[in-house]
């Protein structure tokens, strides 16, 4: 697979090293449908992770970039590893997390 122009082709890469070797390995296993529309000209949002030692590119909602940014992702680790310690509280209703909110805001403006 061959493509000469990126115009529409936008991909994050945070803190993600790699060599040209692995960028073309990239290249090389797009979907043939991505492939397509590059070559049409439609953009594309693309987002790279490395997922156990190995270089993952994936297709991303453009609106929903921020979400792969290296802050955000932190906070997901963090929120993951919580939730792994038994930490937090799970609210199964927004009636449940609504009500302790208020409960929990109700000092504050007495």
């Amino acid at each position: 697979m061959s493509l000469v122009a990126f115009v529409h082709f936008r991909c994050a890469c945070y803190g993600i090293s790699m060599r040209n070797a692995d960028l073309h390995g990239l290249i090389d296993r797009l979907p043939e449908d991505v492939v397509r529309r590059i070559e049409q000209g439609v953009p594309v949002t693309l987002v790279v992770s490395r997922e156990n030692g190995r270089l993952e590119m994936r297709e991303i909602d453009p609106e929903q970039a921020w979400f792969w940014t290296p802050e955000w992702q932190e906070g997901e680790r963090e929120a993951d590893a919580e939730l792994a310690a038994g930490e937090g509280t799970i609210y199964y209703s927004d009636e449940e997390f609504l009500a302790a909110l208020e409960a929990d805001l109700k000092p504050l403006f007495e």
